[in-house]
């Protein structure tokens, strides 16, 4: 396989960033002044003229080197005169990997490098090259970065400032399987959380690969793992880094009913805000959510390990949830969690009036350090059978599914009573209520409920 000739510089300029138009690079033989083959394609059937000469702006076109050659490149002006520093030897055609800068990236944050990076993703795709940057860049963005589905990704070395529309994903992967993906950090110049579309990162589709995030800021949706495809996202290892500022830190996601979000592990990270501005509105760490009509809901055994929630606390009405399970899923499991400065319960379920979802989920919280926060779980619109755990957890601690319906119940359309059940929330002797419909009504604990139910008071 050939590759694409990367040096330090892929456009000659002299020390004040002026370029030489016209000048010529001269490809020899390492360690001589022996010509050597370069070539105009990846097929390496067209060889360049030797010099190969820059345009006016300095700017060398495409050169393809033999794998089989170890080459000497030496700059030299228009007018045959050697450039300082522009002496390059060896250079292996073997082992020489494409950057950014080839393609015309020039990462100063303020130069658009969108077309650029696109263009060097995309040679990447099309020579079967890991997407791989060993370049420190800093690249201002005005539109989707897209990655190919094939190609192991790193490119933590460069920062993404994104200006553009807040209706799209700043960086998108689809169809990843079995494959590294590493990101640096990524930032919206504007915070925005009107547009759930307005995504960091979108990871769609992504099968069995491992998946590190520097940090992502400012946007509606931190990062997206996203499923359409019938294979879904599953056994992702997941290292979210710092994610911070965004409505949704952390979405999991889907659109069809074939797509699914299982079985992914989630290892530490930061969720967090820096503002407890009540303008912003509620904000949550992890959303766990469908489409709202016909897709899957059932996303179950997906695992967040250690991850640690700083949402921000508003004075006012608005909430900062560190879970929210809207209308999907089952059999999930948090462990070791650390949470402060939040607002509001530690998880909200909402089935969305279906028991088939919401439900047998549990959250285990080993610090926390809160005074709006409730350190418990809120149980909506027949979800049942969650439970918290670990020292940090609130007195909501519920040992079945039965339980947690009588914990929650109030008789309203939204918490039916329970029955038919080992469990009733009604007077036998008189067929009604033992209690109000109120929730001031409800058991405040689960020691209080087993009392109530030891007792015979139901």
């Amino acid at each position: 396989m050939s590759l694409l000739l990367t040096l330090p510089i892929a456009r000659l300029t002299d020390a004040n960033g002026a370029p030489y138009s016209g000048a010529k690079l001269y490809c020899y033989l390492t360690d001589s002044t022996t010509p050597a083959d370069v070539y105009t394609t990846s097929a390496l059937d067209v060889a360049h003229a030797n010099p190969v000469v820059a345009n006016s702006g300095g700017l060398l076109p495409a050169i393809y080197l033999d794998p089989s050659i170890t080459y000497r490149f030496k700059a030299k002006t228009s007018a045959g005169v050697d450039i300082s520093g522009m002496d390059f030897d060896p250079v292996s055609g073997a082992t020489e990997t494409p950057q950014p800068s080839l393609f015309g990236v020039v990462g100063d944050y303020t130069t658009d490098d969108t077309a650029a990076l696109q263009a060097w993703i995309d040679y990447c795709n099309t020579n079967n090259v890991d997407v791989i940057c060993n370049q420190t860049l800093y690249c201002k963005i005005t539109d989707t970065v897209t990655f190919p589905d094939d190609a192991n990704i790193d490119v933590e070395r460069i920062r993404f400032r994104y200006t553009g529309s807040r209706t799209k994903p700043a960086l998108s992967v689809t169809g990843a399987l079995a494959r590294t993906l590493r990101f640096g950090a990524i930032t919206s110049t504007t915070i925005d959380w009107g547009n759930t579309s307005f995504i960091g990162l979108r990871l769609k589709d992504v099968y069995g690969c491992k998946i590190h995030i520097q940090s992502i800021t400012n946007f509606t949706a931190g990062y997206e793992i996203s499923s359409a495809a019938s294979y879904g996202c599953a056994f992702n290892e997941v290292h979210p880094g710092t994610i911070r500022d965004c409505k949704y830190n952390e979405v999991l996601r889907t659109t069809t009913a074939l797509g699914f979000v299982n079985e992914n592990t989630f290892y530490s990270g930061n969720y967090g805000n820096t503002s407890a501005s009540d303008s912003l509105g509620d904000g949550y760490g992890v959303w766990l959510t469908w489409d709202k009509s016909t897709s899957y809901r059932g996303h179950n055994n997906n695992r967040w390990d250690n991850p640690s929630f700083e949402l921000g606390q508003p004075a006012g009405a608005t909430y900062r949830v560190p879970f929210f399970f809207d209308g999907a899923g089952v059999y999930n499991k948090c462990v070791d969690a650390r949470s402060e400065s939040n607002k509001g319960p530690f998880a909200i379920l909402d089935a969305a009036g279906s028991a088939s979802y919401c439900n047998n989920n549990s959250f285990g919280l080993t610090f926390s350090d809160n005074t709006a926060q409730t350190n418990s779980i809120l149980q909506v619109d027949s979800a049942y059978g969650n439970i918290m755990t670990g020292p940090g957890s609130g007195t909501y601690v519920w040992t079945s599914p039965d339980l947690g319906k009588c914990l929650t119940s109030n008789g309203g359309a939204d918490a039916p009573y329970l029955s038919g059940g080992p469990m009733f929330l009604m007077d036998t002797a008189v067929g009604t209520p033992a209690r109000t419909l109120s929730t001031a009504g409800r058991a405040a604990t689960a020691r209080d409920a087993l009392h109530l139910i030891g007792s015979g008071a139901f």
